[in-house]
């Protein structure tokens, strides 16, 4: 994936015209990230494969780890600071090998995974919501065409929904029962936790209706950004770009 720093000497344009770049292939991978685990595993029960298998999970870790660079090649967008963008991805590379060892080589149980798993995706959560507030104030502030600025808003509208699904994994990670009950053991936290914030994040009723009341909680206020954000979105396509500061 090719980068462009933004302390490099490049006209308004070729400025804004990376940035597009960069947003539309985050939102392409956010979609295949999601396809992949909305749909893939119950996809291959649905035609005899009764695992997912490493196959299929070293696919998804690999997907998962193309968008943790896209995360950084966004962030190295919006900021001078070099010290930023390296402890931010080294974090990243931290939260994916723990992935990467907790899911696919050790495979430890449900007990001896919960600490790992909860740095991994406290981190994930942290770094996408820094990214995120970079990218609203730039989205906000700059001059992109309508057409151009919806691979931005797009591209942080997928983000809120995969920061809130490493949140509710955290929560789950401390509190097993925190959904309603404990969760078949051959489940992958993560797809839960995407399909509880996605349902969250379109305003569908709450996926688990048992869930403990923190849950519900933080569902709510996932619901509540999503409308913020739509009428934060509309209000800004609405303005001429000569009155945005």
């Amino acid at each position: 994936m090719k980068t462009t720093h933004v302390s490099e000497e490049l006209t308004p344009s070729q400025t804004e015209a990376e940035k597009k770049k960069d947003y539309r292939n985050a939102v392409i991978i956010q979609i295949t990230f999601l396809l992949l685990a909305l749909l893939a595993d119950e996809g291959l029960r649905l035609v005899g494969f009764t695992g997912r298998g490493l196959l299929f999970d070293g696919l998804f870790h690999l997907v998962g780890g193309i968008y943790l660079l896209a995360l950084c090649d966004m962030l190295r967008n919006y900021t001078r600071s070099k010290a930023l963008v390296r402890i931010s991805f080294g974090l990243l590379v931290v939260a994916f090998v723990i992935m990467v060892g907790v899911n696919l080589i050790v495979r430890p149980d449900f007990s001896a995974r919960s600490l790992p798993l909860l740095i991994a995706h406290s981190i994930f959560a942290l770094v996408q919501i820094e990214v995120i507030i970079f990218a609203i104030r730039d989205l906000f502030k700059s001059r992109l065409h309508a057409a151009d600025r919806m691979w931005g808003t797009a591209c942080i509208y997928f983000m809120s929904g995969f920061v809130f699904a490493s949140l509710f994994a955290t929560v789950i990670l401390v509190d097993p029962t925190s959904f309603g009950g404990r969760l078949p053991e051959d489940a992958y936290i993560f797809f839960e936790t995407i399909y509880l914030s996605f349902n969250s994040l379109v305003g569908l009723d709450t996926a688990y209706p048992q869930a403990s009341r923190l849950v519900r909680n933080m569902a709510l206020l996932e619901g509540m950004w999503s409308q913020l954000y739509l009428v934060l979105l509309i209000g800004r396509l609405l303005t001429p770009q000569g009155e945005s500061k």
